[in-house]
């Protein structure tokens, strides 16, 4: 039995790679993570049925024979897992020395991972469904910021430009990557606007906060960075938990052209 595995609180880049390595190897089982991120969770609410995705309880009692990796280099257990299982890694993140020798390893360190797996689909395979297609763009989307990170390569858009000839939906694509906040995330932000305080430097402007959250309050970190985001027009956003179980993060603005 050949399983496909990817990181937990999968993204949409995890979750379009998990599609790609599926529809290059249609023998094999792509196991969806126990957790995802909330958008993803709507996207497979609405569109999951029509996925080649399992769940890791639904896998057959046979032996694992072999594992791909994708969008990350941490492997789970899974029942029918053995010494002699093969693992094979697709990724594209900086590659762990720690790994172990026996492990065949793909790394291109392109935007996103669905790319690496999409440009063989584009090379090797058939047309692809509208449904499909937009799965992909998705990955693609999510880790390249719609193609404007730093990180994004010429192979990342030409892969883009691909599936929107197969048929990828923008219109999904964009209601899914800027979903509205939830009410949770709004209350969230809108303590967190009165709560901020702004630094200005001469190239850079930070908005910062720190503030104690109640023990009812539920929701990752991942969606209070998400709540935090419009909190001004920081280039880049971070958020995290501090010793006494709040929430500390901040906005920060490069001002270009302005640092000596």
């Amino acid at each position: 039995m050949h399983v496909i595995l990817t990181h937990e609180q999968a993204d949409f880049d995890a979750i379009g790679a998990l599609l790609a390595a599926r529809i290059l190897n249609e023998q094999a089982y792509a196991v969806l993570p126990r957790r995802v991120n909330r958008n993803v969770r709507a996207f497979l609410n609405l569109y999951g049925a029509e996925l080649p995705f399992i769940e890791a309880r639904d896998l057959p009692s046979e032996s694992i024979e072999s594992i791909t990796l994708v969008d990350t280099q941490s492997l789970i257990t899974l029942k029918g897992q053995t010494k002699k299982t093969k693992v094979h890694v697709v990724d594209h993140h900086q590659l762990r020395d720690d790994l172990p020798g026996d492990w065949t390893i793909v790394n291109d360190r392109l935007g996103a991972c669905t790319t690496v797996l999409a440009e063989d689909i584009r090379d090797h395979n058939g047309p692809l469904s509208v449904l499909q297609a937009t799965t992909l763009l998705l990955g693609i989307y999510e880790d390249t910021g719609s193609l404007t990170y730093v990180t994004t390569t010429p192979r990342d858009a030409r892969l883009v430009a691909y599936l929107l000839e197969q048929g990828a939906s923008l219109r999904i694509a964009g209601e899914f990557l800027n979903p509205p906040l939830s009410d949770e995330q709004r209350e969230i932000y809108n303590r967190l606007l009165q709560a901020a305080e702004t630094i200005n430097h001469p190239w850079a402007e930070y908005r910062y906060f720190c503030q104690r959250s109640a023990q009812s309050e539920r929701g990752n970190l991942q969606h209070r960075a998400q709540a935090a985001r419009p909190v001004g027009p920081g280039r880049a956003v971070f958020a995290g938990r501090h010793g006494r179980g709040g929430t500390a993060g901040g906005a920060f603005h490069y001002r270009p052209g302005q640092c000596s």
